[in-house]
């Protein structure tokens, strides 16, 4: 294997960019890359602050940590605990949601200094949540008669109530039922992923529910259907729905209108000459409505002194929301691992990722991001 990676790619407008190279120490060095951490622990799923200054992640098995935006003043915010999701309040605060597998969850919520106020005390249930426009956090949990009912709390934690029975006013039916809020509008209608066990088959299901408790379905996938979807994620304007599909044989990115009508395909794997790897960090939506995703692509080569042989290339793409204007932000040829846990800065200006390589700890890097006049200067596909 040689030293260094390297290969030069040309723009549209003639002009030559940054050589992009992948050391053999599996750090990512290039021009419009900056590595935030570099520690022998995994560091993961980055999430910015409201402003942009700060970005907060997990490390040290599931714990919160806390950096500036640049990388410096990190900060490990908890400790002993397995986290199992978080997110930023809109005046900056820190919600997150605790459990020890098999048993209730905990949400608290903390400032950047680590001080601890709990909201939600041995809730039963998927210890997801998500938060309103209102700034409550919205969450599911099991009741009395093992149906699920969607709570909202307010952050201060003096304020708690049901505003939908999922098990009932939703699906109709009286499985049980697992939510999980992962997306919302700025109308405050939520997306919640419910899983339903009946007659030996697994129902998956995705319901909106809204500020005011009312909610329908979108979409509903059995498993004895070929097809799965998952993955699913509201546009910045509330009209449109991403999610990851293999109705097309392959898993690959698809919108839907909001109501749940219209999919379409905006990915195609075959143009990379590999498999595409996708995950629920492997896209996000832009501020202005365009979506990053990562392409890891791997393909034989037959070279006569060897025989055949793997080339890997690792990709960030961006395109617009009907899948047109497809370009290349950065491209990692011959890297052995994967990027994932996209992030978009909340200026656009900046793209937060995973890099996870084959051996070898994960670390979190940030891509600058041209504006979208200089976009079509990078790379077309």
């Amino acid at each position: 294997m040689v030293a260094l990676a390297v290969v030069l790619v040309m723009v549209k407008v003639g002009v030559l960019p940054p050589l992009y190279v992948v050391t053999p120490q599996t750090q990512i060095q290039h021009e419009n890359v900056t590595g935030l951490t570099t520690s022998t622990t995994n560091d993961f799923n980055p999430e910015w602050s409201p402003d942009g200054n700060m970005i907060l992640y997990l490390a040290s098995g599931r714990n919160l940590h806390i950096m500036s935006q640049d990388g410096s003043g990190k900060k490990q915010l908890t400790r002993d605990v397995y986290v199992d999701d978080f997110a930023w309040s809109r005046d900056g605060e820190i919600i997150f949601a605790t459990s020890t597998p098999g048993s209730p969850f905990d949400i608290l919520v903390m400032d950047i200094n680590g001080d601890e106020l709990k909201l939600v005390d041995n809730a039963s249930g998927n210890p997801g949540f998500c938060l309103d426009p209102n700034g409550d956090v919205l969450y599911g949990s099991r009741n009395s008669t093992d149906l699920w009912d969607v709570w909202a709390v307010n952050i201060s934690g003096d304020r708690r109530r049901v505003i939908a029975d999922i098990s009932t006013s939703c699906s109709g039916s009286q499985f049980s039922a697992f939510p999980g809020c992962s997306s919302r509008t700025p109308d405050g209608k939520v997306l919640s992923g419910y899983m339903m066990a009946y007659g030996g088959h697994i129902y998956e299901y995705l319901y909106f529910v809204d500020a005011n408790g009312n909610c329908g379905m979108l979409n509903a996938t059995l498993d004895t259907r070929p097809e799965m979807d998952r993955f699913f994620r509201w546009s910045p304007d509330g009209e449109t729905i991403a999610f990851i599909s293999d109705r097309s044989g392959r898993s690959e990115i698809w919108i839907m209108n909001s109501d749940g009508t219209n999919k379409t395909q905006l990915t195609a794997s075959g143009d990379d000459c590999g498999p595409i790897g996708w995950s629920a960090g492997g896209f996000d939506w832009s501020p202005d409505g365009r979506i990053a995703y990562s392409v890891h692509s791997r393909k034989s080569v037959y070279i006569p002194k060897w025989g055949l042989e793997w080339e890997e290339e690792n990709k960030i793409r961006v395109m617009d929301a009907d899948g047109g204007n497809k370009q290349v932000l950065l491209c990692l040829p011959d890297s052995s691992g994967k990027i994932n846990d996209l992030a978009w800065s909340p200026d656009g200006s900046e793209i937060a990722f995973v890099f996870q390589p084959d051996s070898g700890n994960r670390d979190i890097y940030v891509l600058d991001v041209p504006a979208v006049s200089a976009i079509a200067g990078v790379v077309s596909e």
